[in-house]
């Protein structure tokens, strides 16, 4: 059993394991951090989806005698996009083709999410990750991730705050604007040149600004608007999105 990464949070750890004769990472999670009602609905979002670039449950969790919640998941051989994008790794370079294949796939994926009335609440670079094979991006850590029906929310309050949305700051809860709006952050993060860390503050003047000239530069200037009902859904801007990355590849 190979250890992969540790979680950022500190809620377990993930091990590179065979299950039933085919790779999974195994999250590991100490019972006193999760509930059994935490785990039950964690596996309700899991069972929910199946969309390539959502990453998939393998079977049930379970608890072992240590006391930790086993979570098997979908294995995927590749890399985070935090490190594809903020580190020198040679196994993935980010040609105009690989970067629509990543902006196309992690937007499809939240997408789905979106139309399951699934939020997912912590989307950042660290929670994406990209094989090294087809550059598929998948959505991962889908442990916050929870049900909205007709604005009523069930699951727990939870994300990062670099890539929140204004509206989080101001003390609102996430939504599925502010995942739309964390989402065109890492976006914006992933085209410009050179690469960098956008301000928290981001606005969509600002995208327009760092992306001039690029195809996706009006749509992920949409998905980061300050107001909220101003801003774009997913529904909204994947058509565009589509549309940009064949621009670019045209250009």
């Amino acid at each position: 059993m190979a250890l992969l990464t540790q979680d950022q949070g500190g809620f377990g750890k993930v091990y590179h394991v065979i299950i039933r004769g085919r790779h999974a990472a195994l999250k590991k999670v100490p019972a006193s951090l999760m509930t059994k009602e935490d785990i039950d609905r964690e596996k309700r979002v899991y069972r929910s989806i199946s969309h390539p670039n959502v990453v998939k449950l393998i079977c049930d969790p379970r608890l072992d005698k240590e006391l930790k919640w086993n979570i098997p998941l979908e294995y995927i051989s590749g890399k985070d996009l935090e490190k594809v994008m903020f580190t020198s790794h040679i196994s993935i370079q980010l040609t105009e083709s690989v970067l629509v294949t990543i902006i196309t796939g992690m937007c499809s994926g939240l997408r789905e999410m979106h139309n399951l009335n699934i939020i997912h609440q912590d989307l950042k670079p660290d929670n994406i990750m990209v094989e090294y094979s087809t550059h598929r991006a998948v959505i991962i850590d889908l442990g916050l991730a929870k049900f909205d029906r007709n604005g009523l929310f069930s699951g727990q309050e939870g994300g990062n705050r670099y890539y929140a949305a204004p509206e989080v700051h101001q003390g609102f809860k996430r939504d599925k604007g502010s995942d739309v709006w964390a989402m065109g952050k890492i976006t914006a993060e992933l085209l410009i040149t050179p690469r960098a860390r956008l301000p928290t503050a981001i606005r969509g003047s600002d995208v327009r600004s760092c992306l001039s000239g690029n195809p996706y530069r009006i749509p992920v200037s949409n998905m980061v608007k300050t107001k909220p009902k101003r801003r774009a859904t997913m529904d909204d801007i994947y058509s565009d999105i589509l549309d940009a990355g064949l621009s670019l590849l045209q250009k």
